[in-house]
């Protein structure tokens, strides 16, 4: 027991670090009743308009997380690019947002929301698996019960609403969850919105990805949904890509069944109140049972994922040797940090510069937000607090 004491006081010496500030974030009606402070921040003018385009270039790592996306993500940071992987963030070499690009600012904050809903969805889905959000339970809280029972229709107006300013912004690199899941519609909005756009794809055996990625908790599209192709009838079992294509589905199966069940067509402009649980499933990352029914679909999920947008990668580095053969078994080699950062810093500067970043150093200090859910609060830290330069006027970045 005292070494144990001894170990946990030298842990927090050593490695903790005190939380650096927190953020207030919004539900889904507090943030429809902002908008028209929205469309105009006092920092930029990113969404005043929804035609805003930015000609600063994107790098969008289309494959999901358990592919390098961290190692992308920390290549892009080197090279001078502002981004974001799932909680992580660099945008300066200093705590906070001083002498930060407002446009790049504005991206992250958005980012944070589009994290904060995504949050939203996976937590209050596996609450309602537990059995934890009957109002007569003590867990089941006023605030989450208001986050929980949103509808899924809300939840992804508003997420779209987020999704959009990210792409609008001066952000550059966009990696891991959820982008990779929200693909249609961030290629949609690039199109729109920037200028020049290098998607990244790094292929993965789709039966080692499954393997790996079932070690995480994963917020999943249900199989009766998971609809592919003209095929109606087809499913290719649970996964984690097409998040809003996945709600549309299921809304189209719900006003379908009403619709039978009332031998009516008065339904048909009515948009089923749908919950998060009724469409989503969580995997806990706890789950160590072998479901293989389960591993299947995502292994089918993956190698659909990968057909369809490998056509469209202008990056593609073979981080897992899937294209090393005995022919040229000698000649390959796994592609390191540095190398992917030149190669990030080739295809993004052509036509464009490092200019249109902002930054022409590497960006070292790198930063993490986590969400609680019970006061609906963003807590911003920084997680290699060593790297990051000292700053007298540590500004955090504002959600408002």
């Amino acid at each position: 027991m005292l070494h144990f004491l001894t170990a946990l006081v030298l842990y927090k010496v050593l490695f903790y670090r005190p939380r650096y500030v927190i953020h207030q974030s919004y539900s889904y009606e507090q943030w429809t009743q902002r908008q028209p402070e929205l469309q105009i921040t006092p920092s930029s003018n990113i969404n005043a308009s929804s035609s805003s385009s930015t000609a600063v270039p994107l790098f969008y790592h289309i494959s999901p997380g358990s592919t390098g996306s961290r190692t992308l993500y920390h290549a892009s940071c080197s090279a001078g690019y502002p981004s974001v992987h799932h909680k992580s963030f660099c945008i300066s070499n200093t705590r906070g947002i001083e002498n930060v690009n407002e446009r790049v600012v504005d991206g992250v904050r958005a980012h944070f929301e589009v994290l904060r809903l995504c949050e939203m969805a996976a937590s209050c889905t596996s609450l309602h698996q537990k059995g934890k959000l009957d109002p007569d339970r003590e867990e089941a809280s006023e605030a989450i019960l208001s986050l929980c029972y949103t509808t899924v229709n809300e939840w992804a107006a508003n997420l779209t609403m987020h999704l959009k300013h990210v792409i609008q912004s001066d952000l550059v690199g966009l990696f891991d969850t959820p982008y990779p899941y929200l693909a249609p519609q961030v290629l949609e909005y690039t199109k729109l919105y920037r200028q020049n756009t290098v998607i990244g794809m790094t292929e993965r055996d789709p039966s080692s990805w499954a393997k790996s990625r079932i070690k995480h908790g994963l917020l999943l599209c249900r199989k009766e949904y998971s609809i592919i192709g003209k095929d109606t009838t087809s499913t290719l079992g649970s996964s984690e890509f097409d998040a809003l294509g996945c709600i549309s589905r299921a809304s189209l199966l719900f006003k379908r069944q009403n619709q039978q069940q009332s031998n009516s067509r008065t339904h048909n402009n009515q948009e089923p109140r749908l919950h998060f649980w009724e469409v989503f499933w969580y995997r806990s990352h706890h789950e160590r049972d072998q479901d293989y029914d389960f591993l299947r679909g995502m292994e089918q999920q993956m190698t659909r994922h990968q057909q369809l947008y490998l056509p469209l990668a202008t990056y593609t580095p073979d981080f897992f040797g899937v294209h090393i053969t005995k022919s040229n078994a000698k000649s390959s080699h796994r592609i390191d940090e540095k190398k992917v950062s030149k190669d990030i810093s080739r295809l993004l500067s052509k036509g464009h510069g490092k200019a249109t970043t902002g930054n022409t150093m590497p960006l070292k200090c790198r930063g993490r937000v986590n969400w609680e859910m019970s006061n609906d609060t963003f807590v911003e830290l920084y997680h290699l607090p060593k790297t990051c330069e000292p700053n007298a006027k540590e500004i955090p970045i504002p959600l408002i």
